[in-house]
């Protein structure tokens, strides 16, 4: 069995990549129809994370708790990555990527499935919710849609189309950021625990740039070169990485 330590030279890395990664954007991006370098990557970091979770699943096949939840987590990326694949086709051939009802179903199964697997972690490790917990769930899940709805009505978005179509998506990005940011405050005192909370964090990390991407498009402001893409690079590297320790620790 390997440490399930997690190597802070690794995570530097990760940060140092990120950093050349946002880099490269500023400098180099080009608002154009072609795939490029940048796709590929996203591609990639989705790609890994779906691959390296049904390994995990595959490995832990004969637990009830790690095979199964590791299939869905495996699905939910697989998810992410149609509807990624299909928003940059069209994108390619000129068509508005946002909305994009087409990309956006398999982006929106994402959500209730890696909710599910958090949900599975933490009833493993936690199978009755303390106050406290309750509390914080409460408490975090309507923040970003409080803060997503402020934002509309201060640019007079509040009654478009965009708001309540992002709103959908905002409010279900909500529920795994609050189960991830739960789950780390409960995955503790166990063998995985380290992994675990960095499987969390990659998960909040993620969901986060979601939120700060709805949130930009209802005031116009995204585009190839803002940093909530780096975000999404960043989530992908330490999820891979999470699952890669998850499969060496046993």
């Amino acid at each position: 069995m390997e440490s399930n330590t997690i190597n802070s030279k690794i995570l530097l890395l990760i940060l140092l990549l990120a950093i050349m990664f946002q880099i490269t954007i500023w400098l180099d991006f080009e608002i154009d129809d072609e795939f490029d370098v940048i796709d590929l990557l996203y591609v990639l970091g989705l790609f890994s994370c779906f691959t390296a979770s049904f390994a995990v699943s595959k490995k832990f096949g004969n637990s009830k708790i790690f095979g199964k939840a590791y299939l869905i987590l495996g699905l939910a990326f697989a998810s992410y990555l149609v509807g990624e694949i299909i928003y940059m086709y069209l994108d390619m051939v000129g068509e508005t990527p946002y909305p994009a009802i087409q990309a956006d179903l398999f982006y929106f199964m994402f959500y209730p499935l890696v909710t599910l697997y958090l949900i599975i972690n933490i009833r493993f490790f936690k199978p009755t919710l303390s106050l406290k917990h309750k509390i914080l769930l409460t408490l975090l899940f309507p923040t970003s849609v409080i803060c997503y709805s402020y934002i509309a009505y201060s640019v007079d978005a509040i009654n478009s189309f965009e708001y309540f179509y992002g709103l959908i998506f905002m409010i279900f990005a909500s529920v795994p950021l609050s189960f991830s940011i739960l789950g780390a405050t409960i995955f503790n005192h166990t063998v995985l625990s380290s992994i675990w909370r960095l499987m969390a964090l990659g998960i909040a990390i993620s969901t986060i740039a979601d939120i700060i991407y709805y949130s930009l498009e209802i005031i116009g402001g995204y585009d190839g070169t803002h940093p909530v893409n780096t975000l999404w690079m960043i989530s992908y590297m330490i999820i891979s990485y999470a699952l890669y320790k998850h499969i060496k620790t046993f």
